[in-house]
């Protein structure tokens, strides 16, 4: 039976080339109504294969990723939030982390968070039990030990929802404190 594993380097280099003739948009050019399908086509393809490719090398990149592991990542990535955020004196964005340590989005975990992506990895992508499996404790209440609310059902008052709706820059702060230490459950 053959290998069915993808060849990155071969579809990264399809993609080029699909990049490469796209270059050259229908409006710039002379081109047909047939012509300017395919064009659209071949965008379609392309956005489909860019898809396929993050989804198949996260998979590769984060299906090794043990709760210590987890847990190690998501402290040393709030701990850089919030002193980026003191620093700076803006606020600061989980993206921000991930472009300032040059990880590529295709290597990004579930929802910019480790513990999202062990906790996806834990309930077999089922998406209804991925925060039970969360490593750590957000002191929330419920079944679901969540970062988005404290209580009940989209009430919005979990630590990470505060902090993504904070007001001001020592408020930010302080949650993204919280957040990095958080007590392992």
């Amino acid at each position: 039976m053959k290998d069915k594993n993808i060849n990155v380097g071969s579809l990264k280099g399809i993609m080029e080339e699909i990049s490469n003739i796209l270059s050259c948009a229908p409006e710039e050019c002379d081109c047909s109504e047939i012509e300017n399908d395919m064009y659209a086509n071949m965008q379609n393809l392309l956005e489909s294969m860019r898809f396929f490719l993050d989804n198949e090398l996260n998979k590769k990149y984060m299906e090794k990723l043990t709760k210590q592991e987890a847990i190690k990542l998501h402290r040393h990535m709030w701990n850089w939030i919030a002193d980026k955020t003191e620093r700076t004196g803006e606020f600061i964005e989980k993206s921000d982390y991930f472009d300032a340590m040059k990880i590529p989005p295709e290597e990004r975990p579930y929802s910019l968070c480790y513990c999202c992506e062990y906790g996806k990895q834990q309930s077999n992508g089922v998406f209804t039990g991925r925060c039970k499996y969360c490593p750590l404790d957000w002191k929330s209440k419920g079944d679901y030990y969540t970062c988005c609310r404290k209580g009940v059902r989209f009430d919005g008052k979990g630590l990470f929802r505060r902090w993504s709706s904070a007001c001001n820059i020592e408020e930010s702060i302080e949650l993204a404190r919280k957040i990095a230490n958080l007590e392992v459950r």
